[in-house]
């Protein structure tokens, strides 16, 4: 774990009322710059599960960068996903 669970949710919480209030804020690696895939993952899931919470039903998931092209412009070994509300 690159940061601890409180950095975590305080990422979550200001991602959260930035999404809110439609206003951007700077990406959270500006901040904490030993944040990893992992942590962007948890911190995604924490946000996930308060929209659960509150009624939403995941209706799929999405996947990027798939193809071997975009993930060497991009940086990356692997497709990153995400959840479809």
């Amino acid at each position: 774990m690159a940061v601890d669970q409180q950095v975590r949710e305080r990422i979550a919480e200001a991602l959260r009322n930035a999404e809110r209030d439609a206003a951007p804020i700077d990406p959270p690696t500006a901040v904490h710059s030993e944040l990893d895939v992992v942590d962007a993952y948890e911190i995604a899931l924490i946000n996930i599960g308060l929209r659960r919470a509150a009624g939403a039903q995941v209706a799929g998931h999405k996947v990027g960068l798939a193809s071997e092209a975009m993930q060497k412009m991009m940086g990356v070994d692997e497709p990153d996903y995400g959840h479809l509300l």
